[in-house]
């Protein structure tokens, strides 16, 4: 499916934008990018803000979807420290499209 604008020929494109920190929960994430994955419109491209230092559960989750599904058009933000939701998503906000 392809949506288009109105009065326009030019696809509709989105980004999906997800913060993540030390303290989010593997399972919880991988959810949430499952159903990033199986929309009936996919996104246009995800970005992940990384908020500090995670736990390599929550790595090996991101990399798994990043690496392993085509579908995902992925992008990765990494923060040296955690700077807060606010800082995460003007971050990512700059990176997506």
């Amino acid at each position: 499916m392809t949506l288009v604008r109105q009065n326009s020929d030019t696809p509709i494109t989105f980004s999906v934008l997800m913060p993540i920190y030390g303290g989010t929960n593997p399972d919880y994430l991988a959810q949430a990018l499952n159903s990033i994955v199986t929309q009936t419109r996919p996104a246009d491209e995800c970005v992940i803000v990384v908020d500090g230092p995670v736990p390599s559960e929550i790595v090996a989750v991101v990399s798994k979807l990043m690496l392993d599904d085509p579908k995902i058009k992925g992008k990765l933000v990494q923060l040296g420290s955690n700077m807060g939701l606010g800082h995460a998503l003007h971050e990512g906000v700059k990176a997506c499209k």
